[in-house]
């Protein structure tokens, strides 16, 4: 008997290993999931001033004032809205519409700067483009002159220069002084002398 209830025991311890070398070790728990509650955001009343306004802009307030906002207020707190409520979304809004409209003055200010700059490189460009042509004229007709033509090609030439199809631009004055002396061609007179 022994025989067989020697080997039931053996092949239990055998099955017992068997199960605790097959089956992984239990997975810890993980820990418990604490959740913080949020802080309450600053939210918009589900009625602010921008329904205020539209309510505003279809009720006849131009006639006894304090009548029809009276009956507002009344008719706004029996739904449970609160114009105390409105009123903060209003404050809200006029920091939000002021600080807009500072950023776009400033913007504008800093584009009006720069068109000023831009004004003013092109007044000087202008007028060194003015000069550049007058000068480089003057040459040319000094060139001209020496380079053994006669007499009377200098008054062509000149006249040949001032008839060119781009003339140089002329800076607009607008209404001021020009500080720059005028740079026309001088003319050129010829006359002869009797020959003795």
């Amino acid at each position: 008997m022994n025989f067989f209830g020697g080997k039931n025991k053996q092949i239990e311890e055998r099955d017992e290993d068997y199960e605790t070398a097959a089956s992984p070790a239990p997975a810890p728990r993980p820990a418990p999931v604490i959740q913080t509650p949020t802080p309450p955001a600053v939210s918009r009343p589900s009625y602010g001033i921008q329904e205020a306004i539209k309510l505003m802009r279809v009720v006849p307030v131009d006639q006894n004032v304090e009548l029809v906002v009276a009956v507002i207020k009344n008719t706004l707190e029996s739904l449970k809205v609160q114009v105390s409520d409105i009123i903060e979304d209003a404050a809200r809004r006029q920091e939000e519409i002021e600080h807009r409209v500072g950023d776009l003055k400033d913007q504008i200010a800093e584009f009006e700067a720069q068109i000023r700059t831009r004004k003013d490189e092109i007044t000087r460009l202008e007028t060194d483009h003015q000069e550049t042509s007058t000068v480089k004229e003057r040459l040319e007709l000094a060139e001209r002159l020496s380079g053994g033509g006669s007499a009377a090609a200098a008054p062509a030439a000149a006249a040949k220069a001032a008839a060119s199809p781009n003339p140089a631009p002329r800076p607009a004055n607008r209404g001021r002084a020009s500080a720059v002396p005028s740079m026309e061609p001088a003319r050129v007179m010829v006359t002869q002398t009797p020959d003795e």
